[in-house]
């Protein structure tokens, strides 16, 4: 068993795009104060971190916008990491069928009592690895930290519609982590997404300090469309996160990286070593949110 396990892991070194160096856990607790799931016995609860290097010269990476520009370790490998979660038995024996690995849109489906109840009942290991860098700073929400490309400026478009008057808005998407307004650009607004754009008078109110929200002391309409694009700079390599995009994705959401494919075969394989029944086979449940993909 041990040999195969090794075996295993020398192929997927040789394949895989992406290296995981390490996984760091930083908290350890009972899940669901120590109840027990069926046969499977209690589970744990394991926070941490996963730290991964992708060589930007390999051919799959190369699909990452900019990878080639990112800074690099020693070895000359671009750097990224995650925060992950995990629920596993915690009596090993018990543990079986293949680790189940999800992103963050699909851990919320996941968490619901039916679903989760049927894979803990049967033994099934679930990971959940942050994906997308710029999440909303928020307690709990599980975020890929990726390299930023110091000095370089771009074009960043952004749009608010509100139900609601407003005095201000962030220039992210439901307040994600946002790229500050280097140089701002033409305020515009529309009454219909088909409808023609017309140049607003620039906002009274200006930036915040933080140079992140636009404001408005009047007050932003509610119904209307504005739009701004404007300069911003230092962007991040975003396609280093974890998650596997298609090379048809949008080139933000490109990923060549396989982390998550990775991390998973090496739970699976270090699984194998410690349980009498063995993984005949490795099966991911990969569900992601549409638009996140995309966006």
């Amino acid at each position: 068993m041990l040999l195969r396990t090794l075996l295993c892991l020398a192929l997927a070194a040789a394949v895989c795009p992406a290296e995981l160096l390490r996984i760091e856990h930083s908290e350890r607790s009972d899940l669901d104060g120590g109840k027990s799931f069926g046969s499977a016995g209690p589970y744990e609860k394991i926070a941490g971190k996963a730290f991964f290097a992708v060589d930007p010269k390999l051919l799959a990476n190369q699909i990452v916008a900019d990878v080639e520009l990112a800074p690099r370790n020693a070895e000359g490998k671009v750097e990224f990491s995650t925060t992950s979660s995990s629920t596993s038995p915690s009596i090993q024996p018990k543990a079986t069928g293949p680790s189940s690995s999800k992103s963050p849109t699909a851990a919320a489906q996941a968490s619901r009592k039916v679903s989760a109840n049927l894979l803990l009942s049967r033994g099934y290991m679930i990971v959940w690895l942050g994906w997308q860098w710029d999440v909303p700073q928020r307690p709990g929400n599980l975020r890929a930290y990726v390299p930023f490309l110091a000095g370089v400026t771009g074009e960043v478009k952004t749009q608010f519609i509100s139900d609601k008057p407003a005095t201000s808005f962030n220039v992210a998407d439901r307040d994600h982590v946002p790229y500050p307004v280097v140089k701002p650009g033409d305020l515009t607004v529309r009454d219909r997404v088909i409808g023609p754009a017309n140049r607003h008078p620039p906002a009274p109110g200006g930036l915040s300090k933080n140079r992140t929200r636009i404001v408005m002391p009047d007050g932003f309409q509610p119904g209307r469309i504005y739009e701004m694009t404007y300069i911003s700079e230092n962007p991040a390599v975003a396609g280093t996160r974890p998650w596997q995009a298609s090379a048809t994705s949008s080139p933000s959401s490109r990923n060549g990286g396989n982390g998550v494919r990775r991390f998973s075969a090496i739970i699976a394989a270090t699984s194998n070593a410690l349980t009498p029944c063995g993984w005949a086979t490795l099966r991911l449940i990969n569900l992601t949110a549409k638009e996140e993909m995309v966006s």
